[in-house]
């Protein structure tokens, strides 16, 4: 069931990246029993990063992998997939945005935004976007919102350029007047 779902997420992805630009590209892959596709990434632990001996790894990495492993299984198709390391989030976001050849797609833990929903194709999400706050241990647990101001004010915040993390973060610090 889970294999059918990945399947049909990256169909989707692929027939809608593949037929904006060369419709016979999904057929093309399928009589010819081979084909490619380019993704482009950056850097976010757990779902797609470098291991220690510098091999790309995690959730994302993984779902893509195993859908190649799926359509190789399923319907006899060698997939080859190029991994291509952007220079940042935000990079990741533009190179899709302004790739014109088919069968470019791209991945970083991205959220599904308004914003970005004018600018690129999401497939369905696989797991909910869920933003929390981390903090040392020895910084206090805050469980009404009018001590959130007092138990941080003297931090700084840390988060990723371009993010829905960093979009919070400016909001959090209009809302309670902070310099950080």
């Amino acid at each position: 069931m889970y294999m059918k779902f990945l399947f049909s997420l990256f169909f989707i992805i692929y027939s809608i990246t593949a037929s904006a630009f060369q419709p016979t590209t999904w057929k093309s892959t399928v009589e010819k029993g081979k084909g490619s596709i380019s993704i482009y990434w950056n850097g976010s632990e757990p779902f797609i990063f470098y291991d220690a001996s510098g091999k790309i790894v995690g959730i994302e990495h993984d779902v893509i992998e195993g859908f190649s492993a799926y359509l190789k299984q399923t319907q006899n198709i060698d997939l080859e997939i190029n991994w291509i390391r952007a220079k940042s989030f935000g990079n990741t976001l533009a190179l899709i945005q302004n790739e014109k050849k088919p069968g470019f797609l791209g991945t970083s833990a991205f959220s599904i935004t308004d914003e970005r929903k004018l600018i690129v194709d999401f497939s369905a999400p696989y797991l909910a976007d869920i933003a929390v706050l981390i903090s040392s241990e020895n910084i206090p647990i805050v469980s009404v919102e009018s001590d959130f101001k007092s138990a941080f004010s003297k931090f700084t915040a840390i988060s990723i350029k371009g993010t829905t993390y960093e979009k919070k973060i400016k909001e959090i610090r209009k809302r309670f007047s902070m310099d950080f």
